[in-house]
């Protein structure tokens, strides 16, 4: 069985308004050091949701992705990108059934500049709710 992040990252590698702009430099958890700008982190922690009788099957993730890029159109853009591809669907990806994803909400973040650059990295920060289905313990 497939793990769901692994299912947002193959659906995000799969569009190419989302490649076109990172490449496939969408990482979990943390950019290797060095790393090109723009990219893209994902990072997820799930709950499962129980029924009345036991586990439904159905369990909620909720996602955070983050988006950076040297400009804030940039990186507005890749966020916007990243929204459409992701908000609404549904459909199995790396053998997960993803039921849907939900956007909840985006807010952006300036870094100041590091190393003696001028210039810092702007940042968009993105949650996201996904239901998908589990596997069902015995």
């Amino acid at each position: 069985m497939g793990y769901v992040e692994q299912a947002i990252r193959s659906r995000l590698t799969s569009q190419s308004s989302v490649t076109d702009l990172v490449s496939t430099r969408i990482y979990p958890q943390a950019a290797p050091q060095g790393a090109s700008l723009p990219y893209v982190i994902y990072d997820v922690g799930s709950n499962p949701v129980e029924a009345m009788s036991g586990h439904a099957g159905l369990t909620y993730a909720s996602f955070s992705i983050s988006c950076y890029a040297t400009t804030y159109a940039s990186v507005k853009e890749i966020s916007e990108k990243i929204r459409l591809a992701l908000d609404g669907w549904s459909g199995t990806s790396e053998t997960v059934l993803v039921r849907s994803v939900i956007h909840n909400n985006s807010n952006d973040v300036y870094g100041n500049p590091k190393d003696g650059s001028s210039m810092g990295i702007f940042q968009v920060n993105s949650s996201y709710q996904v239901g998908f289905v589990s596997t069902i313990p015995s």
